[in-house]
């Protein structure tokens, strides 16, 4: 197994790197996410770049990148059995613009993991869990509530994307990874985050639970699309609107976008 951790892709789908950003606009501590008057700055700044109309839609996609640093924790630990340091004094927290919309990320500072057991099984999740606990009592939960409190939401504006964006990572790993023993750590991986007791993230069930339902992908006739656990509120700016997957249109809204669609691509 290499001894180096590719992080071409999760670049890419995450903005999560030791590079980091190219370009950006702001940047805090890691750490400062757990203050949300700190972090009020940059969800307003990123505001401004989607014409936001509040602070629903920053305070979404910031709350989802830690949704994002533990897809790439389950990732690394399925191709590498590492689990990656992605402590929040390990991180600098990134905003990115380009053009009308922006990117949230972070930069690793210090590459640095601890090994786990390569075979799925109790040793495996036991190390995952050992270090998962602390995390999510620690960094994650906590900035959550700190995000959420900065811009004046509740939490489970954020924790509500959480389950379906990690069945989103799922398909896009199988994608990515031929490997069918990476494939079959990932999976074993999630049952372990997914059977982590709520208290842990002081709700009453596990935010990372999903059964996702599909729905007609207008975009690609004959295929399916996944829809969203919860709405990312990128409607929420000048002259925005939902997502065709958004759980909160009513049918006849869903029906109404297909048609509009579908004669956008004749």
């Amino acid at each position: 197994m290499s001894t180096e951790i590719d992080f071409t892709w999760i670049r890419g789908f995450f903005r999560i790197s030791p590079e980091g950003a190219e370009n950006p606009v702001s940047e805090l501590p890691g750490t400062d996410l757990l203050d949300g008057s700190k972090l009020l700055p940059a969800l307003e700044a990123a505001g401004r770049i989607v014409r936001a109309t509040g602070l629903e839609l920053p305070a979404s996609f910031a709350g989802l990148t830690l949704c994002n640093l533990c897809a790439v924790s389950l990732i690394v630990m399925a191709r590498h059995n590492r689990m990656p340091d992605l402590s929040l004094s390990n991180l600098t927290f990134q905003l990115e613009s380009q053009g009308s919309f922006f990117y949230f990320g972070y930069k690793i500072h210090d590459l640095r993991w601890k090994d786990i057991p390569e075979s799925p099984g109790t040793e495996r999740a036991a190390s995952a869990v050992q270090e998962w606990i602390p995390w999510f009592r620690e960094a994650v939960v906590p900035a959550v509530e700190a995000i959420a409190a900065g811009a004046g939401v509740k939490p489970e504006l954020i924790w509500g994307q959480f389950g379906g964006h990690l069945a989103r990572v799922r398909e896009f790993a199988v994608r990515e990874e031929r490997r069918d023993d990476a494939l079959a750590r990932l999976d074993h991986d999630v049952r372990t985050l997914t059977g982590l007791p709520a208290e842990l993230f002081r709700r009453k069930r596990n935010p990372f639970v999903y059964r996702p339902r599909y729905i007609e992908d207008p975009y690609r006739p004959g295929e399916r699309m996944m829809m969203r656990s919860s709405c990312c509120m990128y409607y929420c700016r000048a002259e925005g609107a939902k997502c065709y997957n958004c759980p909160r249109l009513t049918s006849e809204e869903r029906e109404s976008m297909r048609q509009a669609i579908a004669a956008q691509n004749r």
